[in-house]
Protein backbone atom coordinates (compact mmCIF):
# COMPACT_ATOMS: atom_id res chain seq x y z
CA UNK A 1 0.00 0.00 0.00
CA UNK A 2 2.83 2.42 0.84
CA UNK A 3 4.36 1.75 -2.59
CA UNK A 4 1.11 2.71 -4.26
CA UNK A 5 0.91 6.05 -2.36
CA UNK A 6 4.57 6.80 -3.08
CA UNK A 7 4.12 5.95 -6.75
CA UNK A 8 1.03 8.20 -6.90
CA UNK A 9 2.94 11.08 -5.33
CA UNK A 10 5.90 10.65 -7.66
CA UNK A 11 3.73 10.34 -10.76
CA UNK A 12 1.57 13.27 -9.65
CA UNK A 13 4.50 15.71 -9.50
CA UNK A 14 5.89 16.97 -12.75
CA UNK A 15 8.16 19.92 -13.58
CA UNK A 16 5.09 22.18 -13.88
CA UNK A 17 3.66 21.37 -10.47
CA UNK A 18 3.21 24.01 -7.79
CA UNK A 19 5.46 22.13 -5.37
CA UNK A 20 8.42 24.41 -5.87
CA UNK A 21 10.48 26.49 -3.48
CA UNK A 22 9.01 29.99 -3.28
CA UNK A 23 11.81 32.37 -2.31
CA UNK A 24 9.49 35.36 -1.84
CA UNK A 25 7.26 33.61 0.68
CA UNK A 26 10.30 32.28 2.50
CA UNK A 27 11.69 35.82 2.82
CA UNK A 28 8.36 37.04 4.16
CA UNK A 29 8.38 34.33 6.79
CA UNK A 30 11.94 35.18 7.84
CA UNK A 31 11.64 38.98 7.84
CA UNK A 32 11.86 39.01 11.65
CA UNK A 33 15.44 37.74 11.33
CA UNK A 34 16.44 40.03 8.49
CA UNK A 35 18.83 42.83 9.39
CA UNK A 36 17.77 46.43 9.67
CA UNK A 37 19.77 49.40 8.45
CA UNK A 38 20.98 51.99 10.95
CA UNK A 39 21.47 55.67 10.21
CA UNK A 40 22.64 58.34 12.65
CA UNK A 41 22.38 62.14 12.46
CA UNK A 42 26.07 62.72 13.24
CA UNK A 43 29.34 60.82 12.99
CA UNK A 44 30.61 62.69 16.05
CA UNK A 45 28.97 64.75 18.79
CA UNK A 46 30.76 67.94 19.83
CA UNK A 47 30.11 69.98 22.98
CA UNK A 48 31.52 73.51 23.17
CA UNK A 49 32.22 74.27 26.83
CA UNK A 50 32.07 78.00 27.55
CA UNK A 51 31.88 77.62 31.31
CA UNK A 52 32.79 74.50 33.27
CA UNK A 53 29.72 74.88 35.48
CA UNK A 54 27.23 74.56 32.62
CA UNK A 55 25.44 71.47 31.38
CA UNK A 56 25.41 70.92 27.63
CA UNK A 57 22.92 68.67 25.83
CA UNK A 58 23.33 67.24 22.35
CA UNK A 59 20.87 64.97 20.57
CA UNK A 60 21.80 62.08 18.32
CA UNK A 61 18.98 60.82 16.10
CA UNK A 62 19.08 57.09 15.37
CA UNK A 63 16.95 56.01 12.40
CA UNK A 64 15.81 52.78 10.78
CA UNK A 65 16.16 53.27 7.02
CA UNK A 66 16.11 49.71 5.66
CA UNK A 67 13.30 47.49 4.49
CA UNK A 68 13.18 45.63 7.83
CA UNK A 69 12.85 46.83 11.43
CA UNK A 70 16.05 47.79 13.23
CA UNK A 71 16.66 45.95 16.49
CA UNK A 72 18.86 47.90 18.89
CA UNK A 73 20.25 45.78 21.69
CA UNK A 74 21.92 48.65 23.54
CA UNK A 75 22.88 52.31 23.32
CA UNK A 76 25.35 53.33 25.99
CA UNK A 77 28.43 55.37 26.84
CA UNK A 78 31.57 53.19 26.69
CA UNK A 79 33.99 56.01 27.55
CA UNK A 80 32.63 58.80 29.74
CA UNK A 81 35.64 61.11 29.36
CA UNK A 82 36.40 60.90 33.10
CA UNK A 83 32.73 61.22 34.01
CA UNK A 84 31.99 64.16 31.71
CA UNK A 85 29.56 62.40 29.31
CA UNK A 86 26.46 60.53 30.32
CA UNK A 87 23.06 59.42 29.06
CA UNK A 88 20.22 57.15 30.02
CA UNK A 89 21.14 53.72 28.73
CA UNK A 90 18.71 52.42 26.09
CA UNK A 91 18.06 48.66 25.90
CA UNK A 92 16.06 46.34 23.63
CA UNK A 93 14.50 48.81 21.22
CA UNK A 94 12.86 47.92 17.92
CA UNK A 95 12.52 50.75 15.40
CA UNK A 96 10.04 50.11 12.62
CA UNK A 97 11.03 51.04 9.08
CA UNK A 98 11.28 54.83 8.56
CA UNK A 99 11.13 55.65 12.27
CA UNK A 100 13.71 57.24 14.53
CA UNK A 101 14.74 57.68 18.14
CA UNK A 102 16.35 60.76 19.69
CA UNK A 103 19.13 59.99 22.17
CA UNK A 104 20.05 62.78 24.60
CA UNK A 105 23.76 62.92 25.52
CA UNK A 106 24.82 65.25 28.32
CA UNK A 107 28.18 66.82 29.12
CA UNK A 108 28.30 68.00 32.71
CA UNK A 109 30.22 67.70 35.93
CA UNK A 110 33.48 69.43 35.13
CA UNK A 111 35.37 70.51 38.21
CA UNK A 112 37.54 73.03 36.37
CA UNK A 113 37.82 74.79 33.01
CA UNK A 114 38.81 72.63 30.04
CA UNK A 115 42.19 73.51 28.55
CA UNK A 116 42.05 70.91 25.77
CA UNK A 117 39.45 68.63 24.18
CA UNK A 118 38.18 65.69 26.23
CA UNK A 119 37.00 62.59 24.43
CA UNK A 120 34.38 59.94 25.13
CA UNK A 121 32.44 57.37 23.15
CA UNK A 122 28.84 56.30 22.59
CA UNK A 123 28.11 52.78 21.34
CA UNK A 124 25.09 51.46 19.43
CA UNK A 125 24.69 47.67 19.14
CA UNK A 126 22.09 46.60 16.58
CA UNK A 127 21.15 44.05 13.93
CA UNK A 128 22.61 46.23 11.15
CA UNK A 129 25.04 43.93 9.30
CA UNK A 130 27.50 46.72 8.44
CA UNK A 131 27.24 48.68 11.72
CA UNK A 132 26.36 46.12 14.38
CA UNK A 133 28.73 47.80 16.86
CA UNK A 134 28.73 51.47 15.84
CA UNK A 135 30.95 53.84 17.86
CA UNK A 136 30.26 57.60 17.93
CA UNK A 137 33.08 59.81 19.28
CA UNK A 138 32.06 62.42 21.86
CA UNK A 139 34.20 65.54 22.24
CA UNK A 140 33.98 68.40 24.72
CA UNK A 141 36.23 71.32 23.86
CA UNK A 142 36.90 74.75 25.35
CA UNK A 143 35.57 77.84 23.55
CA UNK A 144 38.07 78.92 20.90
CA UNK A 145 39.42 75.39 20.43
CA UNK A 146 38.24 72.49 18.24
CA UNK A 147 38.02 68.72 18.47
CA UNK A 148 40.74 68.23 15.89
Amino acid sequence: MYRLILLTVILGCDSNSDLQYNEASSEENNSDNSPGILDVSAEQLEFEVENFETTINETLTVSSIGENPLTIDRIDITNSGDGLFYMEEQLDIVLDVDTSLDVLVIASGLQEELTEPRWGELRIRSNDQDNSDLRIPLCAYPTGDTCQ
